[in-house]
């Protein structure tokens, strides 16, 4: 395997997979761009190579560990970044996988890396008063709000358009 294949392989991946293949986002592609600019400035500075010099044989599973470490302890990344970041390797391996058939080991030990567990916190979009009320409120309230938010239509909320649905059998959390 040449040396020179990682940049070829990065480019593919980022040309046919993310964008013609997958059609993926305009935040996906940046977060990838994102995670392999952190890799390459890594890797230059450990490796004492440039950019353009670096191999895919470089990027072992113990060098991608380490990259990982560098994220939480060193930049101060949260879990839930450095998961985003491994998604990221964890795509980009795959389709090297694919492309290059005699790196499958190499890519087969970058895609056992475990995503690291946390704390799912449960996020409220309100809180103090304003939340109490909102749960504890009835769905008059509530829907007087959408109505205020979506702009509807005047002296009709959305209240007493969807009413005549309850009457036919909508959901019991549809009125009072």
């Amino acid at each position: 395997m040449k040396a020179a294949t990682f940049a070829p392989l990065l480019q593919g991946f980022f040309t046919e997979r993310l964008l013609q293949q997958q059609g993926a986002s305009p935040h996906t592609v940046a977060s990838y761009r994102d995670t392999f600019r952190l890799l390459l400035g890594f890797a230059s500075e450990r490796l004492h190579k440039a950019p353009a010099r670096i191999a895919i044989e470089d990027l072992t599973p113990a060098f991608l560990g380490d990259f990982l470490r560098h994220l939480e302890v060193d930049r101060g990344n949260s879990i839930r970044t450095r998961n985003g970041r491994l998604a990221a390797l964890r795509a980009f391996f795959r389709f090297v996988t694919m492309s290059e058939p005699a790196l499958a080991f190499q890519c087969q030990q970058v895609l056992a890396f475990p995503a690291k567990r946390y704390e799912h916190n449960i996020e409220r979009f309100s809180s103090g008063p304003a939340a109490w009320t909102s749960r504890n409120a009835g769905p008059r309230w509530r829907f007087a709000v959408l109505d205020e938010a979506v702009g509807g239509p005047k002296g009709y909320g959305y209240y007493e358009l969807l009413m005549p649905l309850k009457a036919v059998g909508g959901p019991r959390s549809w009125g009072p």
